[in-house]
């Protein structure tokens, strides 16, 4: 093999093992907001309902939530810059009633917080009892 080739090689290596690694760690472009539901001492599992039985409310950050089932944190990232705080506050809240739905929580009460210095946004939200 000339050495010509043996460079042409190391080359096609070296770029192949650099587009390896672009793949396995640069961040993802679409990243979907992800979320867990933080049960609290008493909540006993409920079985599953469907997510438009779930009712929500806005609320303000001075809520009592020491009656709440848990709570459900879900962060969304702003990858964009034509999305506003509005709309990633959507779609957390969107991922929020779908966890709430799994669990059994039929009442969700909720916050979003403003962006942070990595455009991360963050919907806090507490689970009630329907008090019927």
């Amino acid at each position: 093999m000339t050495s010509f080739r043996q460079n042409l090689l190391y080359v096609f290596i070296i770029i192949l093992v650099f587009l390896g690694c672009v793949k396995a760690f640069a961040q993802d472009i679409h990243a979907e907001p992800k979320g867990v539901f933080l049960p609290s001492a008493d909540y006993a599992k409920a079985d599953a309902i469907s997510t438009n039985k779930v009712k929500i409310q806005l609320i303000t950050h001075s809520l009592n939530t020491s009656d709440s089932l848990g709570s459900i944190n879900v962060t969304g990232h702003q990858n964009s810059k034509n999305i506003t705080h509005a709309e990633l506050c959507k779609s957390n809240l969107e991922v929020a009633i779908k966890i709430a739905a799994e669990n059994g929580i039929s009442d969700l009460k909720y916050y979003c917080t403003p962006f942070d210095e990595q455009k991360d946004a963050e919907l806090r939200s507490f689970g009630f009892e329907e008090l019927s």
